[in-house]
């Protein structure tokens, strides 16, 4: 792609569309309302609404277009966990039933299905692009509640800086599709409602039914944006100008909208079988997730490290406070206050209050994870909205010459703010710019690759660990309904693992009767082909075999040993098939080629019975085979070590052979000595290639796992396995 090619053409592209998009926000400012040079059609056309939002949805889009477009940039586990439960909904569409995410809700998941209802495969891009039309849609609510409270020109000045933040940060929690876009975007749809509302002189009852709608359907999005959602609704009461004896009317229909999506989610889960499903992993484990936090006071003490997390959002949220504050200051300071009309005086104390109870919503999980901040965007703009629109009535009830000192000087509070969130973040080389080849020919994960060679893509896989990303590369279904249950049953099952439990939650302490067979009862419900214990280096948290591998659980290693084989071993993650089901002929002849290597190799050891290399293959395929019949861990340590004997112990790759050779022996203390004696040989032998190699078995025998050989074996180089 040619604007791929040259970090000078991105950031050509990038100027002519954020610089297009500031010159609509401050074109409102130099056009007159009657005898401009913007006359007739195309004053009409230049400041129309609609072009100015194309316009931020162009700029945020070419902004973060490389992240889109490298999916293995960033992959968040959250993002995949997603995507695998959409996997779930479109295979099974009830929620609760087919799946469930944690701390996010149905509403979180179910956008994900659109890439897919247009033609689009599941997968990274898919769903970055689904959370940037939901960034977008927060950004244009916000400006369009703005206009309802100022005018066109202040109303675009004030989402300039959210516009800024959202396209130029390269934070990962800000960038992947998060937990929160969906709470975002709905919240910010309900201020909107709400502002229509509010500034209407009329009182519709469909209005209020549709704001208390938005803000009722949030608590499925996430449970984190409830204490929001509640706040809007109780403060809208507050801000309506109605007279009081319609209030309690106006009321009565804002809490029917609210419940209407409540009710549909919980009709639906009733009559598909799931609401025990729903009330233990949604409601009682997430309360239980936040008891399990740090507590409140903790929580808040932590905070400014918290929110160290995110320098461009802390930097950004700070202006947006101080210019908000700035601008009433400047109003009242000046003797404006009686200009203002009486909607105006509420909206900052609005704000204010709805800031205070989104920092709770922030600090109360007591978990420091830097994309819940983005709970706080929504209220500081609406407080910066506030000040804009005191100052907007101030400023429109002085002489011209003062209005134009005041606009002037409202314009260099803002470049000073698009400035500073510019010039906080990364440079050019901070985005994954010139990788769009890469992207294209991703060969994939090895183990995804190892699972797609089964042949079984589009039916169902259970993972045992936290490796959802298998589900994205595989087109396999989770036929697990809990895609967390995992991590939540290894908190209890090891409770001397006090690391993982202060940040991870355990389910089975808020429902021990329900959580512990549930992954069991899903397995022999759903029978999928394939079982993958993906404890391993390469998965997320969960590394340790000897912790958390499926063996150390009683009764899943009951069923696992029944039903299924082992049939290879990829980096540490095992993949199992079921009984009932043929190893593909990749898999089987692997397995011949290991057999026949080791014959040859016998062979050749009854003549040459000090060959040093003839000994070293001998103990490698003996260690590393992936076919169970061919391994034999005494008799390959035994020749190592005759081997190393041999060379002198001058042999970086026979003692990896030896490091090998005890881990297959489950002596992983030794593994990890022998394995560093020949990493540091190889350093000074200056085999890269090699170190990097014993590098990696390392990383395997530190969690507890042996090394297996994944390509189909060959007969080694002299001594260099």
């Amino acid at each position: 792609m040619w604007l791929d090619q040259s970090p000078a053409r991105y950031w050509t592209g990038v100027c002519l569309c954020y610089g297009f998009c500031i010159f609509l926000a401050i074109l409102p400012f130099m056009a007159r309302e009657e005898g401009n040079e913007l006359g007739g059609k195309w004053r009409k056309w230049i400041l129309n609404d609609l072009l100015f939002v194309l316009s931020m949805f162009a700029a945020v889009f070419f902004c973060r277009w490389p992240f889109l477009m490298y999916p293995r940039y960033i992959v968040d586990p959250d993002e995949a966990t997603f995507i695998s439960c959409g996997i779930g909904l479109w295979h099974d569409p009830i929620f609760w039933r087919s799946t469930s995410s944690g701390t996010s809700g149905p509403l979180n998941i179910y956008p994900l299905l659109i890439p897919k209802l247009l033609g689009f495969s599941f997968g990274y891009a898919p769903a970055r692009v689904m959370g940037l039309v939901l960034v977008a849609g927060t950004i244009s609510c916000l400006y369009f509640a703005a206009r309802k409270f100022m005018d066109r020109a202040l109303a675009r000045l004030t989402v300039l800086p959210i516009l800024t933040f959202f396209a130029f940060t390269v934070n990962r929690g800000f960038i992947h599709y998060g937990s929160e876009d969906v709470p975002m975007f709905l919240l910010s749809a309900s201020i909107l409602t709400l502002a229509v509302l509010a500034s209407s002189p009329r009182r519709h009852g469909w209005m209020i039914f549709a704001a208390g709608m938005v803000v009722g359907a949030a608590p499925f999005a996430k449970l984190q944006a409830t204490p929001m959602g509640a706040a809007l609704g109780l403060l809208v009461l507050w801000l309506c100008q109605s007279p009081l004896k319609n209030r309690f009317r106006d009321c009565a229909i804002y809490a029917a909208g609210a419940m209407v999506v409540p009710l549909f989610f919980l009709t639906t889960t009733i009559a598909a079988g799931g609401v025990e499903h729903m009330l233990n992993s949604y409601l009682m484990a997430n309360a239980g997730y936040a008891r399990q936090g740090l507590s409140l006071a903790g929580a808040i003490a932590a905070f400014p490290e918290f929110l160290a997390m995110g320098t461009t959002l802390r930097v950004w949220l700070y202006f947006q406070l101080a210019a908000g504050a700035l601008l009433v200051m400047v109003v009242w300071m000046s003797g404006g206050r009686k200009s203002l009309k009486s909607f105006s005086l509420k909206l900052p104390v609005f704000s204010a209050v709805l800031l205070i109870v989104a920092l709770y919503s922030v600090i109360a999980p007591g978990r420091h994870y830097a994309h819940y901040l983005l709970f706080l965007t929504i209220p500081s703009v609406l407080w910066l909205t506030a000040g804009a629109a005191c100052f907007g009535q101030w400023a429109g009830g002085l002489k011209k010459p003062r209005r134009i000192q005041a606009v002037t000087t409202l314009l260099v509070v803002w470049v000073i703010a698009v400035v500073s969130t510019l010039a906080l973040n990364e440079p050019a080389d901070g985005r994954p710019l010139g990788r769009l080849e890469e992207f294209t020919t991703y060969p994939g994960n090895p183990t995804g690759n190892a699972i797609r060679n089964l042949g079984l893509s589009g039916r169902s896989m259970a993972v045992w660990g936290w490796m959802n990303e298998l589900f994205i590369e595989t087109n396999m279904w989770p036929a697990t309904s809990d895609s967390v249950l995992a991590y939540s049953w290894v908190g209890t099952g090891h409770p001397e693992d006090k690391s993982r439990r202060e940040t991870l939650p355990n389910y089975l302490e808020a429902a021990p009767g329900y959580f512990r067979n549930l992954f069991i009862q899903d397995l022999e419900r759903n029978r999928p082909p394939v079982f993958v214990d993906a404890v391993s280096p390469q998965s997320f948290t969960f590394q340790d075999r000897n912790l958390f591998g499926y063996e150390t659980f009683p009764a899943l290693a009951a069923l696992v040993d029944s039903q299924y084989r082992l049939i290879i071993e990829v980096d540490g993650a095992r993949i199992f098939l079921r009984n009932d089901l043929q190893p593909p002929v990749p898999v089987v002849a692997q397995w011949e080629a290991s057999r026949r290597l080791l014959a040859q190799q016998r062979e050749l050891l009854r003549s040459r019975p000090d060959d040093v290399a003839v000994l070293n293959n001998a103990a490698w395929v003996l260690a590393t085979s992936q076919d169970a019949s061919v391994r034999n861990a005494a008799e390959a340590i035994e020749l190592a070590q005759r081997a190393v004997g041999l060379s002198g112990a001058k042999e970086a790759a026979v003692l990896g052979t030896l490091a090998a050779a005890y881990a297959e022996a489950r002596q992983f203390p030794k593994a990890i000595e022998t394995a560093q004696q020949a990493l540091a040989l190889a350093g000074s032998q200056n085999d890269m290639a090699l170190a990097g190699a014993l590098r990696t078995r390392m990383a395997l025998y530190q969690n507890n796992s042996p090394y297996r050989e994944l390509e189909e074996p060959s007969p080694p180089p002299s001594g260099h396995p």
